[in-house]
């Protein structure tokens, strides 16, 4: 059912496990309240060049006025700066706003405690299974989380009058050589009790390390993690950790959202996690699952993601051979229908997305067309439910037209499109029953597509750019018609093109040009060249070919039915200027001599122009000899 009822999810990514959870919870609750979602996300934290230049264009896609409330998952933002703007934008917009994050607060928050558990987790390992020395194993990449937990355990061990020296604490990168120095480090002074890890994947790899040395888990000593993760509860034995439940954050920050739209938010929710004991730890819990099973499905994945990477290696090859947009789109729509993983996909873009600069196109001559409505979108490419729908424009206000919202209930993935610092629009997908089947591959199409707008960019640039170099080489910089480079270029598709029973080649000479110039300034003497040529483009056929070659003098390639044609058309250049003469208040009188000369057009090739030109000159030269002396008024 259609309705207006709709939050934001602003979050930095959604291919990790972390954030796809914590989304998953929010629009499965949203969805109880009555809520649909929109969920606004980037790239933040993989170095994806080009394609992260703009991330912030993500806060230039929503309209806050159709928006209810927006959670913002803001604790995971590497970019910081990144993190900034969203957070004063929402601060701007004032709607209500319930944060995921842990430290630096700038709303309602929920927050998840299983850090704090690193206490109850040592507490185990001391009581139960009688620690004394208990080392911890960092990580440096999350580095805020890691002192975090490391300094609980710090606590923990001094409350408790146990040894915690630096023989006991290491914080390593993820290297397995980086693990093996871990392991040296920690049994340097003897084989350590037990070791807490930052969190399973930390641990797994240090269980690796420690294996490849000889060392037996738990019997040697016991190993925990942290954020229970899917690898650590299907090894042999299980891995002792904390829960991770980021399924309940989600869901817990949009009941607090609801909450705050009715005026009764608290400050901080509180979502706990809890301990559970595995067999690492020396509780002896056999695995969750089969561990045949869960290698069957790392297998699958591989082998899914190999066949991804192909797919988008090819999709790229295709879209670089695409003549058009148009060509594009429809490669775009192959690959995403063979990927099946979408139910709903729209790309959108924004008004003159493929047009260079205003300085190029003016430097170039080239026309925009019909200027689309700065609140237009255009609907470029539409799948939906296996159908593709027409093209379409609609209002900027709206991220979808409202036909396509109006019978939906999606959960819309809406990210900006973008290469370097040229924005072109944003992509919006939905997944069937809107499970978030979002992966880092996903981002392949996304970065595809945005290099395939950015060629078609580049290439109306250039041409823009061509455009210019070419009027350059072969215009006149005074009149605009064409130079001699120019029309000795084009002289020949006159010839072959344009119809008419003779062909005539006309020359024209500006009289006193030199006089003009010398008594009124070289401004002046441009202003008659550029007064003839007005009327040689005037009078004369848009087919018909132009040119100041140089000086004062006019080169005309034209055809006609006849001589007499031919002749009245110069007759009608001489009349132009006359009329010219008796409005203008100019201290001088522009006229022009001419000579013609025409033959059949049957008789004429390229060859033979330098000759008529010349017969033509010889003409022009015997009618210049009869005019007066001077031209001044």
């Amino acid at each position: 059912m259609y309705h207006d009822n709709k939050i934001a999810i602003f979050v930095s990514h959604l291919y990790g496990d972390y954030q796809r959870q914590v989304c998953q919870g929010a629009v499965d609750r949203a969805a109880e309240y009555g809520y649909r979602t929109e969920i606004y996300c980037s790239n933040d934290g993989e170095d994806l060049g080009e394609y992260v230049a703009q991330e912030n264009a993500i806060l230039r896609i929503p309209d806050f006025r159709f928006l209810d409330g927006a959670v913002f998952v803001s604790g995971p933002y590497v970019d910081q700066s990144l993190r900034e703007q969203i957070t004063a934008e929402l601060k701007a917009q004032k709607i209500p706003v319930v944060e995921i994050a842990d430290y630096d607060l700038q709303f309602p928050a929920v927050v998840l405690q299983n850090s704090e558990l690193f206490s109850d987790l040592a507490e185990h390992l001391v009581t139960v299974h009688g620690a004394k020395r208990i080392c911890y194993l960092g990580f440096k990449p999350q580095r805020y989380f890691s002192d975090q937990r490391y300094d609980i355990l710090k606590g923990f061990m001094a409350e408790h009058s146990l040894p915690f020296g630096e023989g006991d604490v290491y914080f390593c990168q993820d290297d397995p050589a980086d693990y093996a120095a871990a392991l040296h480090h920690f049994t340097a002074q003897g084989t350590p009790d037990a070791v807490m890890c930052y969190n399973d994947h930390v641990a797994v790899r240090f269980w690796e390390a420690a294996h490849r040395e000889g060392y037996v888990i738990p019997k040697d000593f016991a190993l925990t993690g942290c954020d229970r993760d899917e690898e650590g509860q299907n090894m042999d034995p299980p891995l002792t950790t904390i829960t991770f439940p980021t399924r309940e954050v989600g869901a817990a920050a949009v009941t607090a959202l609801m909450d705050e739209m009715h005026g009764g938010a608290r400050r901080v929710t509180t979502v706990r996690a809890e301990l559970v004991p595995g067999g690492t730890c020396g509780c002896g819990r056999a695995p969750e699952g089969s561990a045949f099973l869960y290698r069957r499905k790392l297998s699958d994945r591989i082998d899914r993601t190999e066949s991804v990477l192909m797919d988008s290696m090819h999709m790229a090859a295709e879209l670089s051979r695409a003549p058009d947009v148009d060509a594009g789109m429809d490669v775009i729509e192959r690959y995403i229908r063979a990927a099946g993983d979408y139910s709903d996909f729209y790309l959108c873009l924004y008004p003159h997305w493929d047009e260079p600069a205003e300085y190029l196109r003016e430097l170039a001559g080239v026309s925009g067309g019909e200027e689309p409505r700065e609140e237009d979108v255009l609907l470029k490419l539409a799948l939906r439910g296996g159908r593709r729908l027409p093209e379409c424009s609609f209002q900027r206000e709206r991220l979808l037209p409202d036909y396509i919202q109006r019978d939906s209930d999606a959960a819309y993935i809406v990210s900006p499109v973008f290469f370097g610092s040229h924005f072109f629009g944003y992509l919006v997908r939905a997944f069937r029953d809107n499970r978030l089947d979002y992966k880092f591959l996903d981002v392949l199409w996304l970065t595809n597509i945005a290099q395939f707008l950015q060629n078609i960019f580049e290439h109306r640039r250039l041409h823009a750019v061509s455009r210019q170099l070419e009027s350059i080489y072969t215009k006149d910089s005074v009149t605009g018609l064409y130079n001699r480079p120019g029309f000795l270029n084009r002289q020949g598709t006159v010839l072959r093109s344009v119809e008419g029973r003779v062909v005539a080649a006309a020359m024209y000479d500006v009289d006193s040009l030199k006089e003009i110039s010398d008594h009124f300034g070289h401004k002046e003497g441009d202003f008659a060249l550029l007064t003839v040529g007005q009327a040689l483009r005037k009078i004369y056929r848009q087919e018909d070919l132009c040119a100041r070659f140089e000086g004062d003098e006019f080169y005309v390639l034209a055809k006609a039915d006849s001589e007499a044609e031919a002749a009245r058309t110069v007759e009608q250049v001489r009349s132009y200027l006359e009329n010219f003469n008796k409005l203008s208040a100019k201290p001088y009188r522009v006229s022009v001599s001419a000579g013609l000369f025409c033959r059949p057009a049957e008789e004429v090739t390229e060859r033979d122009l330098e000759d008529m030109f010349a017969r033509a000159d010889a003409d022009l030269r015997l009618a210049k000899r009869e005019k007066p002396g001077s031209y001044l008024r």
